[in-house]
């Protein structure tokens, strides 16, 4: 009787270990949702818990047309990966306050983003240098950064560049 019960004891443990490492994504997305859509109480406080502090400097994106000014979040510790966010049209650009607090609250959530100023998006100027960019600057972060260690990094657009960012992605340079 007492090995059934040894026996039943090391089923529910296992069983409780294997959902926690089944629902481990879903929790960490989910705190990331819950912070990313600045919700308080109780649930921001438990969400906060798998966030990591970011620190924040300027960068210097080299591309055919000269230095591009550029902004690291990085998560304290290591990250599992990395990431270029590319602001939507607006005039404040890679300093425009939402964008902002969606690259720290990515970046809270071990991923390391990289948005780059890209001086079309500011200044209204629909051209297809904005791709150019987008896709020089995701080079760059995979290649020749040393964020991307797997060398492979995600492509993110706010609004009318999150379709650039996808036809940057359907690139031969950034194919892999």
């Amino acid at each position: 009787m007492r090995a059934r019960r040894v026996a039943a004891l090391l089923f529910v443990l296992v069983a409780i270990a294997c959902a926690a490492l089944i629902a481990r994504p879903y929790a960490h997305g989910l705190a990331f949702v819950v912070r990313a859509a600045e919700i308080d109480g109780r649930l921001r406080r438990i969400a906060d818990l798998d966030a990591v502090p970011v620190r924040t400097r300027e960068v210097s994106i080299p591309t055919a047309r000269g230095p591009m000014r550029g902004r690291v979040y990085e998560p304290e510790g290591s990250h599992r990966r990395a990431a270029l966010l590319t602001s939507g049209l607006h005039a404040s650009g890679i300093d425009e306050p939402r964008l902002v607090r969606l690259a720290q609250q990515i970046a809270a959530s071990h991923v390391l983003v990289v948005t780059p100023d890209i001086p079309e998006l500011a200044q209204f100027d629909i051209s297809p240098a904005i791709t150019d960019a987008i896709e020089q600057a995701g080079v760059w972060l995979a290649d020749e950064s040393g964020f991307a260690g797997d060398h492979k990094v995600a492509l993110m657009g706010i609004s009318f560049s999150g379709g650039l960012s996808i036809v940057a992605a359907g690139r031969p340079s950034l194919a892999n």
